[in-house]
């Protein structure tokens, strides 16, 4: 296993390189930049080093559409991106657990954790009470867990299918 991690490794640091190296070509590729003496003098490789070094020390400039720090904005908007990543991560947890294991662990979580009672889709007290608007509210307000669960299972189950129908697409002439 450390003998794959360590090729993994050697792998990445000149991926690194290479994606770094593509980036900076493909930002310094447009003509009529609004400062034409900017760096032009030294070369390609000085100006690379120094765009290099900005990106590590968190120095990526100013906005010249915002005139605050590029940093600052990236940070900002890196907030929002991370809380998608986390509710990314738990949503493929979810649709990659079993339904049974996912039913028992909401359900103990709930439990455990805020002392809601999610089993059964009625409380004690409507479970033979002729339909009203109040045994109603009590149904959903035990239904969701369960549509949630079953919810999880139908969207692994299509996304398996997206993947078998795109990846057959992919393989035709």
């Amino acid at each position: 296993m450390n003998n794959f991690i360590f090729r993994r490794f050697l792998i990445f640091i000149p991926m690194l390189f290479l994606t770094s190296l593509f980036s900076y070509s493909f930002i310094q590729a447009p003509p009529g930049d609004f400062r034409p003496d900017y760096k032009s003098e030294r070369g390609y490789v000085d100006p690379y080093i120094g765009w290099v070094w900005g990106i590590l020390t968190w120095d990526l400039g100013r906005s010249s559409k915002y005139r605050m720090p590029i940093g600052d904005l990236v940070r900002d908007r890196a907030v929002n991106t991370v809380i998608l990543i986390g509710f990314t991560i738990i949503s493929y947890i979810g649709i990659g657990t079993p339904n049974f294991l996912l039913a028992l662990i909401v359900m103990f979580l709930l439990l455990d954790q805020f002392g809601l009672n999610v089993t059964g889709l009625f409380s004690d007290e409507y479970i033979r009470a002729p339909w009203s608007l109040s045994r109603l509210g009590d149904t959903l307000k035990h239904i969701w867990v369960p549509v949630i669960i079953l919810g999880t299972d139908g969207t692994a189950r299509l996304t398996r299918l997206v993947r078998a129908n795109l990846l057959d697409e992919l393989s035709k002439p």
